[in-house]
């Protein structure tokens, strides 16, 4: 499903909050307990103390990241305490004196080794970016393209496998992939300040949207988000949607060439090897105009015709033509590195069981048939490893890789082309 830029009444009607969102539930349970019902400013309604502490209450029961700069954990907090520093900042956010505090710079091991930093917002400065990005979503679902998969509703790594594989039985058996370099360190700030006037219905929005991107250096911040400010993947999304998504869209239009993103992972599929490399420059010379680049030896073309070769995917490859889905090494890895804290807890034996139960479920479309005893095998193996025999029962990590596959075999059929473009290949996204 793709929408047209063009689409003024999409756009209106994707800047009000879908019935489903945290926001519209909080916002109908309020005026059902209120005697008299009066429609409010969507910003004022936003930015209300009451829905703050709505959303500061989910962002607490989900955890995640830490404190801010501030120290101040969610354990730390009462709700009555919450209430009052949202009252606080309300009124800054409408009196415009409201400015994120500074972030805590944390250091995250990086899979392929080194690090990148993580920047972490306070608990309350999160709330509030996280009200915005969930009243915002619907306009941005309205413009970002089908090829685009990160950080987005009912997306993920899942449906990019499955439009690739899709891809390749359709004759687009080279695939090209690149890597945007320190994505989120090195975005223009002006122009993902720009790209949101598509998706904010007025200048307050605007204005809230600018302080929570340049963050607590305000108008020095020219370059760089903050990765742990939940507004920061939506930023990519839009900029990159109009530097790079629109563009390549075009460029590709009529040709063998089709494109896929996630987040700042860039993928091609093409009939031939050169079609893949002109994508793939095509690529590095659209993200010149916003003074981003690939990562260096980060572009790779893989041919699926010849035997033995495969294509990496975030944790999984693609083998063949017709492509099979197998898990990368990076996937067990991770597994190994997940069930290495489970002796901290109180319950290693449950917490070593959730891990692979978690694994198992991420890992759906590396689960066929055909490859599906050998990864469980090496499952069993992980966990011997790690001292948690006990934790794991082979019937029932049989029946979750079972239904992990089953859920990827659905994913797999919904995304399936409705239209073919008048060669006979699946449409361009």
């Amino acid at each position: 499903m793709s929408y047209s830029w063009h689409d003024p009444e999409r756009l209106l009607a994707g800047a009000q909050p879908s019935e489903n969102s945290l926001f519209a539930a909080d916002v109908r349970r309020r005026r059902t307990q209120s005697v008299t019902i009066t429609r409010r400013d969507p910003f004022d309604e936003l930015m209300d103390p009451e829905h703050l502490i709505t959303v500061f209450r989910w962002q607490k029961a989900i955890g995640g990241l830490g404190a801010g700069s501030d120290g101040v954990r969610y354990e730390d907090v009462s709700i009555a305490e919450a209430g009052t520093t949202f009252r606080q900042l309300s009124r800054a956010i409408h009196h415009r004196t409201y400015r994120p505090q500074p972030a805590r710079q944390v250091e995250i091991p990086k899979p392929d080794g080194g690090t990148r930093v993580l920047s972490i917002r306070s608990i309350f400065d999160r709330a509030i970016a996280r009200a915005v990005v969930e009243f915002l979503t619907p306009a941005a679902e309205a413009i970002l393209l089908d090829g685009c998969h990160g950080c987005r509703p009912a997306r993920g790594v899942w449906t990019l496998l499955a439009d690739l594989v899709h891809a390749v039985n359709a004759g687009f058996t080279t695939v090209g992939q690149a890597d945007v370099r320190r994505a989120f360190d090195t975005v223009p700030v002006d122009r993902a300040i720009a790209a949101f006037a598509a998706v904010t219905p007025d200048d307050k929005f605007c204005w809230l949207v600018e302080t929570l991107l340049r963050g607590a250096e305000g108008a020095n911040r020219r370059v760089g988000l903050d990765q742990g400010c939940p507004m920061s993947p939506m930023a990519l999304n839009l900029l990159l949607n109009d530097a790079l998504d629109r563009p390549l869209n075009e460029a590709a239009a009529g040709s063998n060439i089709r494109w896929f993103r996630y987040v700042d992972n860039y993928y091609v599929t093409a009939t031939c090897t050169t079609q893949s490399q002109y994508a793939l420059g095509h690529i590095r010379t659209l993200l010149q105009t916003t003074n981003m680049s690939t990562k260096p030896n980060s572009e790779h073309v893989t041919n699926l015709r010849r035997n033995g070769t495969r294509a990496p995917v975030l944790g999984f490859e693609l083998h063949g033509t017709p492509p099979r889905v197998q898990l990368h090494r990076a996937a067990f890895t991770a597994l190994a590195e997940a069930l290495d804290p489970a002796h901290t807890g109180p319950n290693p034996a449950a917490t070593g069981e959730a891990v692979v139960r978690g694994w198992l479920t991420a890992a759906g479309p590396g689960l066929g048939e055909t490859e599906r005893e050998a990864v469980l095998e090496r499952v069993r193996r992980e966990v011997r490893e790690s001292g948690l025999r006990e934790s794991l029962q082979h019937a029932q990590v049989a029946d979750a890789a079972e239904k992990a596959y089953a859920s990827w075999r659905r994913v797999l059929e919904e995304r399936v082309p409705r239209e073919t473009n008048p060669q006979g290949h699946a449409p361009l996204y």
